[in-house]
């Protein structure tokens, strides 16, 4: 998965285009 889990949550609420999850194992 990524390794600045907590800077993409933070970019990816903003975005609110896909879910956590998802993020986590991009």
């Amino acid at each position: 998965c990524i390794t600045n889990l907590m800077e993409l949550r933070l970019q990816f609420n903003q975005l609110k285009s896909l879910p956590p999850r998802v993020f986590d194992c991009l």
